[in-house]
């Protein structure tokens, strides 16, 4: 399970479970075009309000302010697939609004029929997703709305509108009544206590205090509540390690983890929890939540400069992923003239307690050229992971020379190879599968799931021991619900890699992936 932005919504207890894609029914529904002071391909309703985009840490949102009592908001028009069952997903809040809030409805224009409508109204417990028909389907006017007397204030972060929520039985959480929200009044911060609150987690501590930080209008000087961590006895295996449970009390916090892992997971959700209180302090809602994460390899790109690389390793962790695919080397000058780089990105990651995969990308791979590239970056990254990415993928004379260079580190390295079909045939995909060596670990795409000659290769690959991880670049449900299934299936599938640029819907399906 995974919570983002400046609202819980209960959308995060699934994933989608294939159909339409959100994106491809909202235009722009993160807000993530547009000016300052408005925002692409939205158009404003009736009513007194005020419209501004706000970008805060890359993050885009819409601020709705009322200028006089009624409502007022925006809207755009989106195509309604016929006889689907689809969710409408509002991810906001609302302050300041007695007796309002954010409105997000969805009428067809053809008959006027309400679709769907659901308002939050502040700090609210309760269903912020809801399941509808769409009908005969067509165009239908999507609104956000800020309902209330002048001055209400409303920020919307997501609207979007996806595939049927289902509720998962593996994932508890348990709200509780506001009175028992942890509220820190202005300039009161948070407390670790416990043995393991400075193992491995100081990372994502200093992350809880900078959120403190961000929602406070006076900066916390007293550690006034207390974050109480424990972590269970022994080694555990996964996913006990990454699994958590978290309980938020009037009192304090308590976290009760089975692994370092667990910890950092369990402070990343109490993140999702806070809000700006109306007297300046920071309000961390009531809730009691248990939870564990469904495939245990779950990354992405930390690619850029290295501020850039190392701002994407914290994005990665708040995403709660566990695995950062950090770009090894620059152009080379010749075939063993190799300048490595990312050295900042994977000492970001692993005091993260990320993963750090050292990723050596060539686009004319020969025998010598990749053994010394290899034998570079393992000696000079602090990595156990060497993924290698080359036309066509596995080659014998090739790859013999990668595992030579990497075992040059002086300590075992892994080595991850990504079949690339675009450049090969079925027919040669699949005979490079079969030869797949079992010490190295094959990133594999969605037609490795979707053709059937390849689903086979890669099935018999599984069943040599050969083990293998699921490249995203699409939709990330039916990624991450075919390496679930391989994995239910007794397959050596490790997880899901987000190879193009949203991680976070990777994250989320790799956290909650749908039986």
């Amino acid at each position: 399970m995974k919570w983002t932005g400046a609202w819980l919504c209960i959308a995060a207890l699934a994933a989608l479970a294939g159909g339409v894609a959100a994106d491809e029914l909202v235009r722009n529904g993160d807000f993530e075009q547009g000016g300052r002071t408005w925002c692409a391909h939205w158009r404003p309703t009736g009513g007194e309000v005020r419209v501004r985009r706000v970008v805060e840490h890359e993050d885009a949102s819409l601020r709705l302010i009322l200028r006089g009592d009624g409502d007022g908001g925006v809207v755009q028009v989106v195509d309604m697939p016929a006889n689907a069952k689809l969710s409408l997903r509002l991810l906001a809040t609302a302050w300041d609004t007695p007796g309002g809030g954010v409105v997000a409805g969805l009428i067809r224009q053809s008959d006027g029929a309400v679709l769907c409508e659901m308002m939050v109204g502040g700090i609210e417990r309760g269903e912020i997703s809801r399941n509808f028909q769409t009908g005969a389907g067509g165009p239908a006017e999507l609104t956000l709305r800020l309902v209330g007397p002048k001055g209400g204030q409303g920020a919307v972060e997501r609207v979007r509108i996806a595939a049927p929520v289902a509720a998962c039985a593996d994932t508890t959480v348990a709200f509780g009544a506001p009175e028992a929200d942890l509220v820190l009044a202005p300039g009161e911060g948070l407390r670790f206590e416990g043995s393991a609150a400075a193992q491995g987690a100081q990372a994502v501590m200093e992350m809880v205090a900078e959120a403190v930080d961000d929602l406070a209008t006076v900066p916390p000087t007293v550690a006034a509540k207390t974050v109480s961590v424990s972590v269970a006895d022994g080694a555990g295996h996964w996913p006990q390690t990454e699994a958590y449970r978290l309980r938020v009390s009037d009192e304090g916090v308590n976290v009760e983890a089975g692994g370092e892992a667990g910890v950092r997971w369990a402070l990343m959700t109490l993140v999702d929890l806070m809000r700006s209180d109306d007297d300046g302090g920071v309000r961390v809602m009531a809730a009691e939540i248990e939870d564990a994460p469904d495939l245990p390899w779950r990354g992405a790109w930390a690619a850029g400069p290295d501020s850039q690389a190392t701002n994407l390793v914290r994005k990665l962790a708040r995403l709660k992923m566990n695995v950062a695919l950090v770009p090894a080397t620059t152009t080379s000058q010749g075939e063993d003239d190799w300048e490595v780089v990312g050295r900042d990105a994977c000492e970001e990651a692993l005091r993260h307690g990320l993963e750090p995969v050292a990723a050596l990308l060539s686009k004319q791979a020969t025998a010598s050229g990749m053994q010394v590239a290899a034998e570079t970056v393992a000696r000079n990254l602090p990595v156990d992971y060497l993924m290698v990415a080359y036309p066509g993928g596995w080659d014998s004379e090739v790859g013999e020379a990668v595992l030579a260079g990497a075992a040059q580190a002086g300590r075992p390295i892994t080595v991850i190879c990504k079949l690339d079909v675009d450049s090969v045939t079925t027919e040669q995909a699949a005979a490079k599968l079969a030869a797949w060596p079992t010490e190295v670990i094959a990133l594999v795409g969605s037609e490795c799931v979707g053709v059937p000659e390849l689903a086979d290769a890669l099935g018999k690959a599984a069943e040599r021991g050969v083990t293998y991880l699921l490249g995203v670049e699409g939709a990330a449900g039916p990624g991450a619900q075919a390496a679930l299934s391989a994995r239910l299936a007794g397959r050596n599938c490790l997880g899901v890699l987000a190879l193009g640029d949203d991680p976070e819907a990777v994250a989320n399906a790799a956290w909650q992936v749908p039986r």
